[in-house]
């Protein structure tokens, strides 16, 4: 079950200011508690483009009864970076795709990625839709070989980290990036498991931004060492009191770059 808004009619696009949308969603939920689907198992996909799947309502059905699928819009533009969306939704239920990189106003190049871009700008594509369920939406078949290669890269270490994200208290290090194509400075999301034996930082070089950054991280055990990984590769161990006392330093030589680091308490 699902809607979507027509893209080749702008005068019937719903939007969350537009009048329409409220009243939208007031007949959606009409219907379903009309028909009584909710008593059976369903999946519920918002799969309206970004506005319409904005939604809290399939997050209060009963749980048991359905499958919901609610999906938070992403397209990894420059300024679509969904802080929002992380603070709102735990992320079992934040959903973030990694699209491309052209938004043409004629959409002749939607979901393309730029063939000439630097490696290091396909990487922050990729890891800014990992905050939650990852997923690509994009013409995968046109891609070159290395980029193929950088995407089956960041499948791999977002499949080492998903495990700690799911189900994982999360810690905004820094303030929300200000909305519009052109955020600038850091952006900081920590994950951390209940027994703060695991923890993952994803941190985001955005513009106007210094080469270096120092996050406080929370939620670590004092007492324990981790076992260090950037972007996937081993760098040693840290003490969990450091980080926290310290900050935790990463450096990236240009905007638009993103790191992954990985805590795991060494046994």
């Amino acid at each position: 079950m699902g809607f979507a808004q027509p893209e080749d009619r702008p005068s019937l696009r719903l939007g969350l200011k537009h009048r329409r949308f409220p009243l939208l969603l007031a007949v959606q939920y009409t219907v379903w508690d009309d028909t009584g689907v909710l008593t059976r198992t369903v999946a519920i996909v918002n799969q309206g483009g970004q506005p319409l799947r904005i939604d809290e309502g399939p997050l209060s059905l009963p749980a048991g009864e359905t499958f919901t699928a609610p999906a938070v819009a992403f397209t990894a533009t420059a300024g679509d970076l969904d802080d929002g969306a992380t603070i709102e939704f735990i992320p079992e239920v934040c959903n973030h795709w990694m699209v491309g990189d052209h938004q043409d106003p004629d959409r002749s190049r939607k979901w393309h990625v730029d063939p000439s871009a630097d490696p290091g700008w396909w990487d922050f594509m990729f890891r800014v839709a990992m905050s939650g369920q990852f997923g690509i939406s994009s013409r995968v078949f046109e891609w070159r070989p290395e980029l193929r290669q950088r995407a089956r890269e960041n499948v791999a270490l977002y499949k080492r980290i998903r495990q700690v994200i799911a189900g994982a208290d999360v810690y905004h290090l820094t303030p929300p990036p200000a909305a519009g194509a052109n955020p600038t400075g850091w952006m900081g999301l920590q994950y951390v498991s209940g027994d703060g034996r695991q923890s993952v930082l994803l941190a985001y070089r955005l513009l106007e931004s210094e080469a270096e950054h120092s996050f406080r991280l929370r939620g670590l055990k004092a007492d324990a060492r981790y076992n260090l990984r950037v972007d996937g590769q081993s760098r040693g161990t840290v003490s969990g009191k450091e980080p926290a006392a310290q900050g935790f330093a990463v450096s990236l030589p240009e905007p638009w770059r993103a790191q992954v680091i990985e805590l795991h308490a060494a046994e």
